[in-house]
């Protein structure tokens, strides 16, 4: 009786040994990958009749999925996602991808081009700020603020 319980026992942990095997198996072996759904993304892009804020958005996903397997692949979407924004002059939006811009040098280890990229996002934070409180003027505010900026 008692060898009957310490077999089922063996066989049990024999059980997870092999479940546990057959995960790591199938861990080395990627199941999917982002790669096509990156590359549509991208085609997306150069279309012409997807909408300017549409291919912010899209750009900035790309820059981010990017950011963690190619750098230079990276700096190429942040900067055609900031020369988008600079044409639609949308000031947050600079600055959202001016910062992108600075962290992906950083990463790169380009230390000098990210100081000078840091200090350009610094001024425009600053302008932002600025105009931010001068808008608020003497109002006391007792929520958050939602901007939205909106050009006919």
């Amino acid at each position: 009786m008692n060898q009957d319980i310490a077999e089922a026992l063996f066989m049990k942990k024999r059980f997870y040994i092999l479940i546990i095997l057959f995960l790591f198996y199938l861990s080395a072996f990627p199941t999917h990958t982002q790669a096509p759904l990156i590359d549509n993304l991208i085609k997306e892009t150069d279309k012409n009749s997807i909408h300017d804020f549409i291919k912010i958005k899209s750009l900035v996903n790309i820059t981010w999925e990017f950011k963690n397997n190619s750098l230079n692949k990276s700096i190429i979407f942040a900067n055609k996602e900031l020369s988008i924004t600079a044409k639609l002059k949308g000031e947050g939006d600079i600055v959202q991808a001016e910062s992108v811009i600075s962290s992906i040098y950083n990463r790169k280890s380009a230390f000098n081009t990210t100081l000078i990229q840091y200090k350009k996002v610094l001024i425009l934070r600053e302008k932002l700020k600025e105009y931010f409180e001068s808008w608020e003027d003497t109002l006391e505010q007792i929520d958050d603020v939602c901007v939205i900026d909106i050009k006919i």
